[in-house]
């Protein structure tokens, strides 16, 4: 039984180790800078470090107090020091000849995460209290997860975040059953790598603090064993990104402008748009979770959720006042990236699968065939929700409309991209063209009676305006994309999945999530703009 359950892990965890490296060369090797946090916040300074430490490996007489300095202390350091030292000795070796593979290899150390993350999902359904099927089921959705697949494609914190968050609930639980010091020191552990792969894990420690207390041993035994996990916590925290603790000044003036950041308005990623659900609290249980998780497996992690809460015990209280106090910060913020989420979307998982555990097994014949039918809708439509979603990687809609323009653009022809160069697809020769970047004030001053060329939009703008209600910009694209209108559509590159315009209508910026944004191409129609000087 225990070699086929643990043949039925692996299987599992390979599943997800493919899902995750599926298209994970996105936008390689012409256009890395699709990922934003990627680029300018781990990339940036991982490929700084690895550029000082190799000169330090050839010139050991040149090593500094900077030369291991990240200098970014907004993110910990741990994924810039992996992605440092591995890239540095494939770079040494000759597998790395230019930066866009050192991408690469931060996504595959990501990618790494992502998938260790599996068992770990299985181990903490254990330790919950699910059976051996219900943990199965829990490490299944966690490999299917759609949210968790896609932000496996990019080398960010989050993911290394999540594993090691989800190995200090593991020990939080274990101190249940039992108050050695090594239980204490593997949660402290646990802890400090969470902390040391991104700030926000620190919350994870109530779990560890009210574990100690609900197992009910004696005080005097608890509060050393907890300044043991303490220290050990701050050891490992200190080794996987030890800036963080030396430039301390650094850290509070960082962790400030996050603190402000987070509660700042980002237009078209922040609550507060138009509708009731764009509120604090509510955006994340009507909007962002249901699309993170996709639909069947939203309605089974909201079951299992109200299951737990049914049948409170001291497992569950050791998990729900994690969830509970992270929820409540982190649903306080007006940002509302959904990688945030990631945690509270691992807890999810593992209710989904500790009540379809419990009633697939059940005495009573209609629990069992709820069960079944449940996993079986959630697999199926969970399933193809994350495949389709996933396959934007492989086709990024800017790359393709890149790839367009050189192919149907002659060289020296007007266009105009609107807005962010990054949002937006560029011929990898743009100098080829007459190519100029305008602001969206462009779209509504936008003449018809004049030849701009080729003018290109994207959804990752258009949508934040629709979203926000700003009727200004609103009318000025309304104009540009009216079918009817004096504007005509060359080209349109845009990505398709199951209930898409379902989600857009909980939040038009999930239509391209930062992979894959509608590209749409214009120009005037020729009635209008016939023997017009371009633009």
């Amino acid at each position: 039984m225990k070699s086929r359950l643990s043949l039925g892990l692996l299987a599992v965890t390979l599943l997800a180790l493919c899902v995750r490296g599926w298209g994970l060369y996105w936008g390689a090797p012409s256009r890395i800078d699709l990922h934003p946090d990627e680029i300018d916040y781990v990339m940036k300074h991982a490929l700084g470090l690895m550029d000082r430490i190799g000169h330090v490996v050839n010139h050991p007489g040149d090593f500094d107090d900077k030369t291991l300095d990240p200098v970014f202390l907004n993110y910990p350091g741990f994924l810039m020091y992996l992605i440092a030292l591995v890239g540095g000795v494939l770079r040494k070796v000759g597998l790395i000849t230019e930066v866009w593979q050192c991408y690469l290899v931060g996504r595959c150390i990501v990618v790494a995460f992502g998938a260790a993350t599996v068992p770990v999902a299985y181990w903490l359904a254990r330790e919950m209290g699910a059976t051996r099927v219900g943990a199965m089921l829990a490490a299944l959705w966690m490999a299917l997860l759609p949210l968790h697949v896609w932000e496996c494609h990019a080398a960010v914190t989050d993911i290394p975040m999540l594993f090691f968050t989800g190995l200090a609930l593991v020990a939080a639980l274990r101190l249940l059953r039992t108050s050695r010091w090594r239980d204490y020191a593997f949660a402290g552990a646990a802890l400090g790598l969470a902390v040391g792969s991104k700030y926000t894990a620190a919350m994870v420690v109530v779990s560890i603090i009210v574990a100690a207390f609900v197992s009910s041993p004696p005080l005097l035994q608890t509060l050393p064993r907890l300044v043991w996990a303490g220290l050990v916590s701050i050891l490992c925290c200190f080794v996987v990104t030890p800036y963080s603790f030396l430039h301390i000044h650094h850290l509070l003036a960082a962790m400030s402008y996050e603190h402000h950041h987070t509660l700042s308005q980002h237009y078209g990623f922040s609550v507060y748009a138009v509708g009731w659900w764009y509120r604090r609290w509510i955006y994340q249980i009507v909007a962002a979770w249901p699309f993170s998780l996709g639909l069947m497996l939203y309605a089974s992690c909201a079951a299992g959720t109200l299951w737990g809460w049914l049948r409170m015990d001291k497992k569950l209280i050791v998990i729900f006042s994690f969830a509970a106090v992270y929820f409540y910060e982190t649903g306080s913020w007006t940002f509302t990236p959904l990688r945030y989420y990631l945690p509270l979307l691992l807890i999810a998982v593992a209710l989904a699968g500790l009540w379809q555990g419990d009633w697939w097994s059940a005495a009573n014949p209609a629990r069992r065939v709820i069960a079944r039918v449940a996993v079986a809708a959630t697999l199926l439509y969970t399933s193809v929700f994350t495949l389709q979603t996933t396959a934007r990687y492989s086709h990024e809609t800017r790359v393709a409309a890149g790839e367009w323009i050189e192919q149907n653009a002659e060289p020296g022809s007007s266009l105009v991209i609107v807005g962010w160069r990054r949002y937006q697809g560029l011929p990898a020769a743009l100098d080829k063209y007459n190519a100029r970047f305008s602001d969206e004030n462009f779209v509504g001053k936008i003449r018809a009676d004049r030849n701009y060329g080729l003018i290109e939009i994207s959804s990752l703008l258009y949508q934040r305006h629709y979203r926000h209600g700003n009727v200004e910009y609103m009318n000025g694209y309304d104009r540009l994309r009216d079918p009817q209108g004096p504007f005509e559509l060359v080209q349109k590159f845009e990505s398709h999945f199951v209930n898409k315009k379902l989600y857009m209508t909980l939040d038009p910026m999930f239509e391209g999530y930062f992979v894959s944004p509608t590209i749409e191409f214009y120009r005037a129609r020729e009635t209008a703009a016939a023997n017009q000087p371009a633009g």
